[in-house]
């Protein structure tokens, strides 16, 4: 771009101790719009922000005129510690051979097993 430029940008704290967000954005038919580092050349990106943690998305855009269609959606999911907790309480229970249990528990981003012994 130019010295005719401003940014946007994107931050997220997440102060949870148990669960991550995740911000997803789409900038369709962009025209003076750019992402900078980490997401450099990408007009579609991801940011996965964990428990604890801060993330950010930076973009640069011309002041001499910009437009795109934009799409986003956000998600949260439980840190696989508060997952492997949330097995063993509430999923199901099976025993195995040696002493071992398992634990299978459905959650919105899938499934997991936890085995115990």
């Amino acid at each position: 771009m130019d010295d005719f430029s401003n940014f946007r940008y994107v931050l997220v704290e997440n102060q949870e101790k148990e669960t991550g967000y995740t911000f997803h954005q789409e900038f369709k038919n962009a025209t003076g719009i750019k992402a900078l580092k980490p997401f450099e050349g990408q007009l579609k990106y991801s940011l996965h922000v964990e428990p604890g943690s801060t993330g950010m998305f930076i973009g640069e855009i011309s002041l001499r005129g910009f437009g795109c269609g934009l799409m986003s959606r956000e998600e949260l999911h439980k840190s696989e510690a508060a997952l492997i907790q949330q097995a063993i309480a509430e999923g199901k229970k099976q025993n195995r051979e040696q002493n071992i249990d398992v634990y299978s528990f459905s959650h919105g981003a899938g499934a997991i097993f936890v085995y115990q012994n």
